[in-house]
């Protein structure tokens, strides 16, 4: 690992921590160097960084505080922030120090529910951090079966009948797919379509389709390391959180003779973030799909 320097650009050091939050958090609005009334001080608090959003129509104010130490941050400063965090009335505080926390410092910030990080880019030699980032590859094989029923309101025959295939129903089962809002456990499932009007030999038919799909899931694992990346280090659940990420080796979406096949994805574990890429193969489709996305290492149940 290289050898970091004593000192190092502090206002580089806040430009980075703004960018990876406004990467990391890029529908809330990020400020740095803010001035918040205090309720307590009368006094404009100076920030460092505030992020704002709204839920359900109350406002949440999220403060982020760096210290340029050379020793790891201790007790004391976590208590200072934690007055910062009252005064100013944030509904989250995190705290960011170069030089990492005692352990003294961890404990009250955990009761506190202070988050203490460090900031990393690969880009510059004072803030890299060596990680590996594990990927899990998801190959799922769908088996899908469409049937219709009807009843005609009325006397029809039914030779040279043809069914159109429910495309506006099959998007809605792919939207609820991509939503995880439908089954995608291994064994058979169903999902029921809206019923749809037909018109048939000047007859009106309501069309009844629901879709019978079976799935089988293969997992693959595999670390890889970035060549460029920014991101923060958390101190209290000891994971990397990445904001930006690049790799010089690429993906192999296919088996390559590189990738570890596992059962089921709890053999292996993971403390932190993992890059999850999922595969799926729908076969009257002849094609595949995919997604990609940064998950939590507590969905892997």
């Amino acid at each position: 690992m290289p050898k970091e320097k004593k000192d190092i650009d502090w206002e580089d050091y806040e430009s980075l921590i703004h960018k990876i939050y406004t990467e990391l958090e890029p529908t809330m609005e990020v400020r740095k160097n803010d001035y918040i009334m205090g309720r307590d001080s009368k006094t404009k608090r100076q920030i460092d960084i505030s992020i704002r959003h709204t839920i359900a129509g109350h406002q949440i104010l999220m403060i982020i505080q760096a210290k340029k130490l050379k020793r790891p941050a201790d007790i004391n400063v976590v208590g200072e922030f934690s007055a910062v965090i009252r005064d100013v009335q944030a509904s989250k505080g995190i705290l960011i120090c170069h030089s990492g926390f005692t352990k003294s410092a961890k404990i009250t910030a955990a009761e506190l529910k202070i988050d203490l990080c460090s900031a990393h880019d690969a880009s510059k030699l004072d803030w890299q951090k060596e990680i590996q980032i594990p990927v899990i590859k998801n190959s799922i094989k769908v088996d899908i079966k469409i049937k219709h029923s009807f009843i005609p309101m009325g006397e029809i025959g039914v030779n040279g009948l043809e069914i159109p295939f429910p495309e506006d129903s099959f998007k809605a089962f792919m939207s609820a797919w991509e939503n995880d809002d439908i089954p995608k456990a291994p064994g058979e499932h169903i999902f029921e379509f809206k019923p749809e009007s037909l018109d048939f030999s000047k007859t009106n038919i309501t069309l009844k389709s629901i879709i019978e799909y079976k799935v089988s899931h293969r997992f693959h694992f595999k670390f890889f390391i970035p060549i460029d990346y920014r991101g923060l280090q958390d101190y209290l659940s000891e994971t990397f959180r990445p904001s930006f990420m690049a790799f010089k080796e690429k993906i192999p979406y296919l088996d390559d003779g590189t990738w570890k096949y596992i059962k089921d994805p709890t053999e292996i574990s993971i403390s932190s973030v993992y890059l999850d890429i999922e595969i799926m193969d729908i076969g009257f489709l002849k094609k595949k799909l995919f997604r990609i996305a940064w998950k939590d290492a507590t969905e892997i149940n």
